[in-house]
């Protein structure tokens, strides 16, 4: 189905109402969407509140009217049951479409109900293909009747999704729901196999006033036969497309194993005798529909075993096609369910499994590759995932939802580029070359300048306007490298000015250093050489006053007629105060020490007595020990 409208489901309880927009254009994971609210356009990448739905499908009714879907069950359930079937695009089970309907609003009471009845009915469709075994809950159907453009159904929901009407003939207001299952409502535009408008009362059956195309599917009067006093029709038996082989038909293998066991003992069988006969691969296709049609029962323990199955029946050629494409699909899926295993998983064999099938933007071969892009992306760049895939192929896909794949570096690189360049090798036409142009961003992103060049001048040779364009773009690209080395040559000034500014700040900033560190020193210098004044000053005033005591002493002691051993001891007193230590006494004899002797004549030998005439000082402030003045000392 058409995917036509994108749906941004609301993020917040503020907003209540999807807002809706229409696709205008779509290219790989990217939309072009016009919302309808306000008129405006819009370019987005899908995120977790939007999906893509057809104007036509159940889903969208549902959202712009909540209680459309249920007024359209409760007036024709079997055509609401082929529309979920139609629009659900693969095999599904009793139990998924009463699981559908429950998200479309119908109420669970109805669902119990009309159901049952419905998929019987459903059953004896002619666009209806039954999987399966007819006698298990699990039974599959799918709709084989190509491209379900639906419509609304008429009777039940008008062109704008409203319901209408339904059964004028009601009990209090109420449809007679045993009518709306006898006659199903028309459902157009299901591939010519929909479900018809029952006759009306006094037609024969087939005679519907109702249009039908030139190679009609059997009427509902043949399909869903009418019963008497409007009884529920009898179920009729299902025909089922497979094989007339089950699994217990394989050899050694009992009748009541479960599952997993089935596929253990299939695996054992295929070890020991190769499973290659005709007999056993339809044994082992039986096998894998069953798995298929039993969802619940199928873990992601068991995808080794699937897999190996599926390619021992994968070897008998096309006419398991089917098969395989379900089993890839279910393999996928659980794949995605066991992520953090999936390190164990054989990918060999998976691809030689896929590779036996069409690559198609909804088989079980994309469906594979999607699923371990998300697990292990970094293997997908190797060519046993993509024999026999064409260019073609990878469009479709990728513009189907594949895009996330295709868009990985290593397969972008490895894979797809390669198939770019080959098909823009060969593009010897102008048309040709515009299909390339035509291929999804990310692959023309791919192609390098001098290959679209080198096409160009290909094609010019037998196309004067292509030759013209090439001279023209030639001016261009003349223009554009003299532009980019302008520009280059504007950047390095740029950058040479920014260097020289940087420059200039880091130099102005040296010279304020220095500025100040000169400020600095002067400061220092002149504080150092106030200081030293202050204390040269000091010592002379301290120098003079020890003078002038002394002189005051000796004044004050010569005044009084003192003994000259007074005056002595009163002069070395004083001295001491400051610190003075006398070297020798007057008329004192000691050995000669040239170190605090003097000599008067002739020097004499060390040790040699001497007397001391008059005696020297040491200053000794603070521990230190200087000589004043030296002992003036005469021999013996």
């Amino acid at each position: 189905m058409n995917h036509d409208v994108v749906v941004r489901h609301p993020s917040s309880s503020k907003r209540v109402v999807p807002r809706i927009g229409e696709i205008l254009i779509q290219d790989g994971g990217q939309y072009l969407v016009r919302w309808e609210d306000d008129g405006t356009e819009e370019e987005l990448t899908l995120s977790a509140a939007d999906e893509t739905l057809s104007r036509q499908s159940l889903r969208y009714q549902h959202l712009i009217d909540p209680e459309s879907v249920d007024a359209a069950f409760q007036s024709n359930p079997a055509a609401v049951v082929l529309r979920v079937v139609a629009e659900s695009g693969e095999p599904i089970s009793q139990k998924a479409i009463r699981r559908a309907l429950s998200r479309l609003g119908v109420s669970d009471f109805d669902v119990d109900k009309f159901v049952p009845d419905a998929w019987h009915r459903l059953l004896q469709h002619d666009a209806i293909k039954t999987l399966g075994s007819p006698a298990t809950e699990r039974m599959k159907v799918a709709w084989i009747g190509g491209d379900p453009s639906l419509q609304p159904v008429q009777g039940t929901l008008d062109e704008a999704g409203r319901p209408v009407e339904a059964h004028p003939e009601t009990t209090g207001g109420k449809p007679d729901q045993r009518d709306a299952i006898d006659e199903p409502t028309a459902l157009p535009e299901l591939g010519g196999s929909a479900l018809e408008t029952a006759a009306e009362p006094g037609e024969q059956p087939g005679e519907s006033s109702t249009p039908v195309p030139a190679d009609p599917a059997p009427s509902p009067a043949a399909q869903f036969p009418e019963q008497p006093d409007g009884a529920a029709p009898e179920p009729a038996e299902p025909t089922v497309e497979t094989p007339n082989v089950a699994p217990s038909d394989m050899p050694g293998l009992p009748d009541d194993l479960a599952l997993d066991a089935l596929l253990a003992a299939a695996v054992g069988q295929i070890a020991s005798t190769g499973g290659n006969t005709s007999e056993q691969r339809d044994a082992f296709a039986e096998l894998l529909r069953r798995c298929a049609a039993t969802e619940d029962e199928v873990t992601p323990a068991l995808v080794s075993n699937l897999v190996e199955v599926a390619s021992a029946v994968a070897a008998g050629g096309p006419r398991y096609a089917d098969v395989i494409e379900a089993t890839l699909r279910q393999v996928a899926a659980l794949i995605l369910q066991a992520k953090d295993k999936s390190g164990d998983l054989d990918l060999s064999s998976m691809a030689a499994v896929a590779i036996r099938l069409p690559f198609t933007p909804h088989g079980g071969r994309v469906a594979l590759l999607r699923a371990i892009a998300q697990v292990q992306p970094g293997v997908l760049a190797a060519d046993q995932w993509w024999v026999g895939v064409t260019l073609k192929d990878l469009t479709a896909a990728a513009r189907g939802g594949f895009g996330g794949v295709t868009s990985l570096q290593d397969v972008a690189e490895q894979i797809v580029r390669p198939l770019v360049l080959q098909e823009l090798a060969r593009a010897n036409t102008v048309a040709r070359l515009g299909a390339v142009f035509g291929l999804p961003g990310e692959f023309v992103s791919l192609i390098p300048p001098r290959s679209v060049a080198a096409a160009l001048r290909r094609i010019a040779g037998d196309n004067p306007a292509v030759a013209g364009w090439l001279k023209v773009l030639a001016g261009a690209e003349e223009s554009e490298r003299q532009n980019q080395e302008l520009q280059r040559a504007r950047k390095e000034v740029a950058q040479a000015e920014a260097l020289v500014q940087q420059a200039e700040r880091q130099s102005a900033e040296l010279a304020e250093r220095c500025r100040r560190l000169e400020e600095m020193v002067r400061s220092d210098h002149t504080q150092a050489v106030q200081l030293r004044s202050a204390q040269d000053r000091q010592i002379r005033i301290d120098g003079v006053r020890s003078l002038a005591e002394l002189a005051a002493e000796v004044e004050e002691l010569a005044a009084e007629n003192a003994a000259s051993k007074m005056l002595v001891d009163r002069v070395r007193a004083l001295v001491a105060v400051h610190d003075l230590e006398p070297l020798g006494k007057t008329g004192e004899e000691s050995p000669f020490d040239p170190s605090t002797h003097d000599p008067i004549g002739d020097l004499p030998e060390p040790g040699v007595p001497v007397t001391v005439i008059r005696p020297g000082y040491r200053w000794r402030p603070s521990g230190e020990d200087i000589l004043l003045d030296k002992a003036l000392v005469t021999i013996v």
